[in-house]
């Protein structure tokens, strides 16, 4: 496969990753699931951690590889609004649950956004608008 068939490629894969996201993202905000979730003891506790671990991973992938500022970015919000989400799983007040809602949902936007710019510009990393 030469460069111009792969940089066709890679903007579907990335909005097909991306609708997938938030594909999972709905059947998790779905009442039953929400509820047969939370009956899981301690799942929060476990998961809101490795959802930190992870984003840490990619704010530190990102710097490393001297991705934008924009990618940077989103990576940024989305490790602040895990380790708010650890916090409040682990007994932090109600303020750090807002927190790491408002910041999943500027992390979404974000990542909506950046696939849009990138799709229409055709660079990996879109400019901050």
């Amino acid at each position: 496969m030469n460069e111009r068939q792969s940089s066709d490629v890679a903007p579907r894969v990335r909005f097909i990753s991306l609708a997938l996201g938030l594909l999972v993202l709905a059947l998790l905000l779905l009442t039953p699931v929400k509820a047969w979730l939370n009956q899981i003891p301690n799942f929060w506790q476990f998961v809101y951690p490795l959802l930190t671990l992870f984003a840490a991973y990619l704010v530190i992938g990102s710097l490393r590889t001297k991705e934008g500022a924009a990618t940077t970015a989103k990576w940024a919000v989305l490790f602040a609004s895990a380790l708010c989400a650890t916090a409040y799983a682990w007994g932090a007040g109600r303020a750090f649950f807002t927190v790491a809602r408002w910041s999943a949902v500027l992390f979404i936007v974000a990542e909506v956004l950046l696939t849009i710019l990138e799709g229409s510009t055709g660079t990996d990393d879109a400019p901050i608008v």
